[in-house]
């Protein structure tokens, strides 16, 4: 655990004096494809995580919205090789196609197909 007890860096931080930073117990939160590289890190860590919980909002597995690159973390049917308590938010636009920076149309994150 660490304490803040330098009052110059509490001041200026604006932390509050009795701030205790918990790195023992973690809460691991992603968004879209992000959820893969958390995934992925909890897979590689072996169960030497101190994260307790996570939390993913629209979570995408893959590096690629094109389907080319066949890199993913979770292969159905079989389980991963961690257990933690895990809330799945869907954003509601999952299944929507968008666009990026140049007015190209990208592919669905979550295609309702899948």
């Amino acid at each position: 655990k660490i304490h803040f007890n330098n009052q110059e860096l509490r001041t200026d931080l604006g932390i509050h004096q009795d701030l205790t930073m918990d790195f023992e117990s973690l809460y691991l939160g992603a968004q879209s494809s992000g959820s893969h590289v958390a995934v992925e890190y909890l897979k590689q860590s072996h169960n030497c995580s101190s994260v307790k919980a996570m939390f993913l909002m629209s979570p995408v597995d893959g590096v690629d919205p094109f389907g080319m690159i066949k890199e993913f973390c979770i292969h159905p049917p079989t389980l991963l090789n961690f257990q933690t308590p895990t809330m799945i938010i869907a954003g509601g636009l999952d299944s929507i196609p968008g666009m990026d920076n140049i007015g190209s149309l990208m592919p669905a994150c979550a295609p309702e197909d899948l």
